[in-house]
């Protein structure tokens, strides 16, 4: 194939994409895919006497303390500290120093890098445990996925859209999930591009063999959205409208890292694979998400014109951020994820069903 047709094929796959029915679950991360192992405060005040405080102190002080130093920081540094602070680790360092100082006496002093300490305990597994129903759902997840596998039909997607700092990966993988080691590249279009600059080269593959293309239907969850790194906040609605951004370069990826597996043997076939690669795009798109907080979760991702569940499980009125939903009747709501899955059976299926 010459270079000239080959352009044409390109032209022709940027103009004339093929459409993708592409079906989206997100979820919440805290209180909807884990919960703290304790209460906060008393995972402070058992690490911080480990660390060598000697002085005692009242875990309600504490919390009415942490709060108010929360509630300080975010307006003092809104989003952890983002472009004014070095790293959340800093930030949440403050609000650990400001907490312990109020409740402390005066003349105690700190355990030395108290904040770092608390900073990665809460990164991981010593903080927090999954939910029992979270494994089964993934597991049904991963079984609709592998009926949805091929590169050239439906996209079944899943992610989570979180109010967090970057730390939310790390708990994540942790707890035993498979999260997506590199976020989907949203400037996908310059690595197109490239390809003709890989070409001229003589260099095969350059496209295929960029890291961000990663994708895998055995991931539990293929791209995160924090507010960290989003800079929007549930339940602002772009804390979704940047999670479309991640949903819409996956129909790309998917397609391209299914043909990494045969790698060319000359420019044309390597242009060729780059054209196939570029005519993907989401078609009809579904997107459902699940979380446990009426305002954040389902008002927000409703705004936002999505479909939402409230998730309501009867023994988890003690996570901290629980309100009461019945001033939100008639709203449809879920006791678990193992209700979830009919759902999301059901929709995924009957969207796939309209597409073929």
């Amino acid at each position: 194939m010459s270079v000239f047709q080959n352009f044409q094929t390109f032209f022709k796959s940027l103009t004339s994409p093929k459409r993708v029915p592409t079906f989206v679950v997100t979820l919440d991360a805290l209180g909807t895919l884990y919960r703290f192992k304790q209460p906060v405060a008393r995972q402070y005040i058992d690490l911080a006497r480990k660390s060598g405080l000697k002085d005692n102190v009242d875990t309600d002080r504490l919390n009415a303390s942490f709060k108010e130093a929360f509630k300080h920081y975010n307006a003092a540094y809104p989003n952890y500290g983002k472009g004014q602070l070095e790293s959340p680790e800093e930030w949440w360092t403050k609000v650990i120093d400001r907490a312990f100082g109020q409740v402390v006496d005066q003349n105690v002093e700190l355990p030395r890098n108290l904040g770092s300490l608390l900073y990665r305990h809460f990164a991981g597994r010593d903080a927090y445990e999954l939910y029992p129903d979270v494994w089964p759902f993934f597991q049904a997840l991963r079984s609709l996925k592998k009926d949805f596998s091929d590169p050239d039909g439906p996209l079944i997607a899943t992610g989570v859209v979180t109010n967090s700092d970057p730390r939310v990966s790390t708990v994540l993988q942790e707890l035993g999930l498979t999260v997506q080691a590199k976020p989907p590249e949203r400037r996908i279009g310059d690595a197109l591009s490239n390809a003709w600059t890989d070409a001229k080269l003589q260099r095969l593959d350059g496209l295929f063999s960029y890291e961000a293309l990663a994708y895998s239907r055995d991931n539990d969850i293929d791209f995160l959205s924090t507010s960290y790194e989003t800079d929007c906040q549930k339940p602002d609605p772009d804390a979704w409208i940047e999670g479309q951004k991640l949903v819409h370069v996956l129909p790309i990826i998917r397609k391209a890292v299914a043909l990494r597996d045969s790698p060319s043997t000359n420019v044309s076939e390597y242009m060729q694979k780059t054209a196939q690669s570029a005519g993907y795009r989401v078609g009809e798109l579904l997107w459902l998400h699940i979380g446990d907080e009426y305002e954040k979760d389902y008002a927000g991702a409703t705004e936002a014109s999505l479909d939402a569940l409230l998730l309501t499980r009867e023994t988890d009125g003690d996570m901290p951020h629980k309100i009461n939903t019945s001033a939100a009747p008639d709203i449809p709501t879920i006791s678990s994820l193992k209700e979830a899955t009919l759902i999301i059976n059901l929709k995924a299926r009957e969207l796939f069903q309209r597409g073929s």
